[in-house]
């Protein structure tokens, strides 16, 4: 308890204490000046002080200290006692609120690091969506070809029902059956492809022209009443996933064939290029092309710059 000139007028035994924690010894307690008992109390406290005497109101300060090194939080109350009306007195009670302060600051990075989780979580869940999104994609194109193949081939038979040709019977019957492995194996790559987040991607060494003939022959047969000139060049193997890269090519051939048939003669051509070292597998066309400031675009799920009707 001090007066209104800082003179200690009581303390408790705790005070004791609290002044060894600050090597504070032999000091005649009663009568001292508080500031000169305690004179690491910061300039704000002081301030503090003053406005409960002419305010008359509690004022509640946390401070921090380090004595000897030691990590020391304080919440310090200043309670103003009054007579008539007048602050004669003030109580200041100190609670060492250190342990309270660390688990304050244990939740708050608790929270931080829940927050950074929640973020994380949050960018996987998007990236998974956006993985979803071309699944989804690649199931609408991919297995829509064969199904449209196994559909004309199945209209041409019955629109020849009755030519007895049994040669172009068969030769249809192997395109429709073809068609069906095909869409089967499609089945089978998507469901690895649904799974490649849990799995690593099996790369081997690929025999990159093999597997473009192999594409091209496929595609060809859905085009059946159209020419394609392709020139399949230079191809050297690469390192990859084997079904992934078959995919790839066959989204980008079969997309070469879509916008070129419609050409007098169209041409596609598949190529390598090495440019200061680093190698690019290339697909061209000369179909319908499209404006480049819309590249951007082209290559996002479920857009297209031609009409549904083409």
């Amino acid at each position: 308890v001090i007066n209104r000139s800082y003179k200690v007028l009581l303390f408790n035994s705790s005070l004791l204490q609290w002044l060894d924690i600050f090597s504070i010894s032999d000091v005649p307690v009663i009568g001292s000046d508080l500031f000169s008992l305690f004179p690491f109390f910061s300039t704000n406290l002081r301030e503090g002080y003053e406005s409960v005497w002419r305010s008359g109101e509690v004022l509640v300060s946390d401070e921090e200290y380090r004595p000897a090194g030691r990590e020391f939080h304080v919440e310090i109350r200043i309670i103003p006692i009054l007579i008539d009306g007048k602050v004669e007195k003030i109580v200041t009670i100190l609670r060492d609120v250190t342990e309270k302060k660390k688990t304050e600051q244990s939740l708050l990075n608790l929270n931080r690091m829940l927050e950074e989780e929640v973020k994380i979580r949050t960018r996987e869940l998007e990236e998974t969506i956006l993985e979803l999104d071309s699944f989804s994609y690649t199931v609408s194109h991919d297995l829509r070809a064969p199904i449209r193949a196994i559909d004309g081939f199945s209209y041409i038979l019955s629109m020849k029902a009755d030519s007895g040709k049994i040669d172009e019977f068969k030769y249809y019957f192997e395109k429709i059956h073809d068609n069906v492995r095909q869409m089967d194996r499609l089945i089978d790559d998507l469901l690895n492809f649904s799974r490649m987040s849990k799995h690593p991607i099996n790369c081997s060494l690929i025999d990159m022209r093999s597997l473009v003939s192999e594409v091209v022959s496929e595609l060809s047969a859905l085009h059946w009443g159209t020419h394609f000139d392709i020139t399949i060049g230079d191809l050297p193997p690469a390192e990859g996933d084997p079904t992934l890269i078959r995919q790839v090519f066959i989204n980008l051939i079969s997309n070469a064939m879509k916008f070129s048939q419609n050409q007098p003669s169209p041409a596609i051509s598949i190529g390598y290029l090495n440019t200061d070292g680093k190698g690019e597998y290339t697909v061209q066309d000369n179909g319908i092309g499209f404006d480049m400031q819309y590249a951007d675009k082209i290559f996002e799920v479920f857009m297209r710059l031609h009409l549904s009707e083409e």
